[in-house]
């Protein structure tokens, strides 16, 4: 069974297509690990209301939200994932990552195997998520393609 750090950013307006592909992954079989960025997790929008939101991925995950620097310090160090998802992944926390820079939850634990997903409007940033994907489905136990489809 693969332990799969999700983590998601603060791209509010997809959070809700990325919580249905959580809980896909979950009925796959995929244990989650949940991680948001501190905006994720603190920030209402008119996309929902944070504590509503962080309601929802523990009830999915059955585990509290990793949420803090130094709450994820310890994944990587203690392998608490197998592969790191970063859906939805704004263009900020790529770049942060892609540059090593270390500053939230998500970029913290970078270090993971990542497989990105970048929100919509970033999405033609990096080529070949869909398909990385995919490909966490099939490790996940399941055939399913994941789609997080862009913004209409």
């Amino acid at each position: 069974k693969i332990t799969l750090g999700y983590a998601m950013t603060g791209s509010f307006c997809t959070l809700d297509k990325s919580l249905r592909e959580m809980a896909r992954l979950s009925s796959l079989g995929c244990e989650i690990l949940p991680i948001t960025s501190e905006n994720a997790y603190t920030v209402s929008t008119r996309f929902g209301k944070a504590r509503e939101i962080v309601t929802k991925v523990e009830d999915i995950a059955g585990k509290s939200v990793i949420h803090t620097v130094s709450g994820a310090e310890p994944i990587g160090p203690h392998h608490m994932c197998d592969v790191l998802l970063v859906a939805p992944c704004t263009g900020n926390t790529l770049s942060k990552i892609t540059l090593g820079i270390t500053d939230t939850p998500v970029t913290s634990i970078a270090e993971a195997d990542l497989v990105g997903e970048p929100s919509a409007e970033d999405r033609h940033e990096v080529d070949g998520c869909q398909e990385n994907s995919v490909e966490l489905a099939r490790r996940c136990g399941g055939e399913a393609e994941l789609r997080l489809q862009e913004q209409e």
